[in-house]
């Protein structure tokens, strides 16, 4: 058990963790649980170093494939209208968690499913907060866009192992015949791949353009740079917690 596995380590004092076939703490979280790497690098590998960005409003294991499909739809100038089929191929974890058939069930499960967010992407060229309402999730267009999406398990991703979970490889193929293929392997804000503060503030500006004036969102942005040196932050919290007015809606 754990604490065993601890103890041999040095470390004592710490309570076990009842552990089952079906219904233990480990298995709740994996199918194939392995106590050993809780171990790796305890004492000396520090999570808390490892501070990334969510750069959608989505669950993290669709970020690799958003961001691929990004990729080729920027670089080869396509639109919806140009492409037959999108190819996906993610790790089984991803592929469990994220590729169920999608129906408009709720914002969460919109935001957890990768035939949502790639079909938007696909259609609108990014994917923000403005994407998740219960209106957006339904959107006709979106939903018929889905059927030329296809996601599967790529081998060679899932054999890379849980680093790489996140990890996505996409092919675009062109009405005419033309395929573009991008792999992502770290998604953009993770620490392994991170962004600068211009990819920060375009995500914020996107995901707050329908709520503030542009006066406000540049005024918040100031502020937040300032965080460390202000005196109060009184004037952050009237600019979030005014109002909505419908005309920004």
């Amino acid at each position: 058990m754990l604490a065993a596995l601890l103890a041999k380590r040095g470390f004592t004092g710490i309570p076990d963790i009842v552990e089952a076939g079906y219904g233990g703490f480990l298995s709740s979280f994996s199918r194939t649980p392995n106590m050993e790497r809780l171990l790796t690098g305890l004492g000396t590998d520090w999570e808390a170093g490892k501070v990334g960005f969510k750069m959608y409003p989505n669950v993290t294991s669709i970020h690799a494939a958003l961001d691929a499909l990004r990729s080729v739809l920027l670089d080869e100038g396509l639109s919806a209208a140009q492409i037959k089929e999108i190819n996906v191929g993610c790790s089984h974890m991803t592929f469990v968690h994220t590729a169920w058939d999608y129906r408009p069930a709720g914002i969460t499960a919109a935001q957890m499913n990768m035939y949502y967010g790639l079909s938007v992407m696909t259609l609108r060229g990014d994917v923000s907060a403005e994407d998740y309402s219960e209106e957006a999730i339904a959107d006709p267009k979106v939903l018929a866009l889905m059927p030329r999406i296809k996601i599967s398990v790529d081998p060679e991703i899932e054999c890379k192992g849980p680093a790489f979970r996140h990890a996505a490889r996409i092919t675009v193929q062109r009405t005419d015949g033309r395929t573009f293929t991008r792999e992502i392997l770290h998604r953009r804000g993770s620490p392994e791949n991170p962004v600068n503060a211009e990819g920060v503030e375009r995500k914020f500006d996107a995901n707050v353009s329908r709520l503030l004036r542009s006066g406000a969102v540049d005024r918040l942005k100031h502020l937040a740079a300032r965080l460390d040196a202000l005196t109060d932050v009184k004037e952050i919290i009237d600019i979030v917690g005014a109002p909505i007015e419908q005309e920004r809606l």
